[in-house]
C-alpha cells in the first residue's frame, strides 16, 4: 500500500515537472535562457555555474551514472532539462555571434574611409606633394595628375602648386585642358613632355611584296 502510494506520488511529480517544463519552454525564448545563464555566471562565477554536479540550480550526485541499476527518474529528467537548456543557450549564442559579426563588419566598413580621411588630413602638404610627384613619375601620361586634382579641394590646391604634374601634354587632349596644363607649368622652368600618337591606314609591306614590286 505504501509502495503503491510512493509510485503514484512519483508519477504525479514527474508529470507535474514535465508539464511545468513544457509550459515554461513555450514561453521562454532562447535569449531568455541565455540571459538567465549569464546572470548565474555573473552571480556564482563560471566555475560553479558549469560544474558537472550543478543542474538547474540543484545539486545531484553524478556517481549514479557508474551504477548498474537505472538512475532515479527525477535525476534523469533533470539531466535532460539541463541538456535542453544548454542546447537552447547555444542556439541563442550562435545567433548573437552571427549578428555581432555582421555589426562588426558594418562598423569596420564605415570606419575605414573615416580613418583614411583622418590620416590624410593630418598629413602635411609637403609630404602629400612628394607622394603626388612619386605617383606622377610612376605613370606614363597625365591621367594621374588629373585624377589627383579631382579628389578634393585640398588635393587640387596641392597638385596645382606642383608644376611637374602638368609637364605632360597630349595631342589628343582638349584645347582647354592643354591650356590649363601650360598655365600650371609656367610656374616652373621644368621641361614639358609632349605625348603624341601616330595612326596610319597604309599597310606595312612585307619584304617579299617589296621584291615583287
Amino acid at each position: 500500500m505504501v509502495e503503491t502510494r510512493k509510485r503514484t506520488s512519483s508519477r504525479n511529480t514527474r508529470k507535474s515537472i514535465q508539464r511545468n517544463h513544457s509550459l515554461s519552454t513555450s514561453k521562454i525564448t532562447p535569449l531568455d535562457r541565455l540571459i538567465s545563464l549569464l546572470n548565474r555566471v555573473r552571480d556564482d562565477g563560471p566555475q560553479e555555474t558549469f560544474a558537472l554536479d550543478t543542474i538547474w540550480d540543484e545539486q545531484f550526485d553524478m556517481s549514479f551514472a557508474n551504477h548498474v541499476h537505472p538512475p532515479d527518474p527525477h535525476e534523469l529528467l533533470a539531466l535532460r532539462r539541463a541538456l535542453s537548456e544548454a542546447k537552447t543557450c547555444m542556439v541563442a549564442l550562435k545567433d548573437i555571434k552571427y549578428q555581432l559579426g555582421r555589426r562588426m563588419r558594418t562598423l569596420q566598413n564605415r570606419c575605414t574611409p573615416l580613418v583614411l580621411s583622418d590620416g590624410l588630413s593630418r598629413l602635411p602638404d609637403e609630404i602629400l606633394a612628394n607622394v603626388f610627384e612619386m605617383g606622377h613619375n610612376l605613370s606614363d601620361d597625365y591621367k594621374f595628375s588629373l585624377t589627383m586634382s579631382h579628389v578634393c579641394h585640398r588635393f587640387r590646391a596641392v597638385a596645382l602648386r606642383i608644376p611637374l604634374l602638368w609637364a605632360r601634354l597630349d595631342t589628343k587632349t582638349a584645347p582647354l585642358l592643354t591650356n590649363a596644363f601650360i598655365v600650371s607649368n609656367r610656374k616652373s622652368a621644368s621641361r614639358c613632355d609632349l605625348l603624341t600618337a601616330v595612326f596610319t591606314d597604309v599597310p606595312i609591306e612585307s619584304g617579299r611584296d617589296r621584291r615583287k614590286l
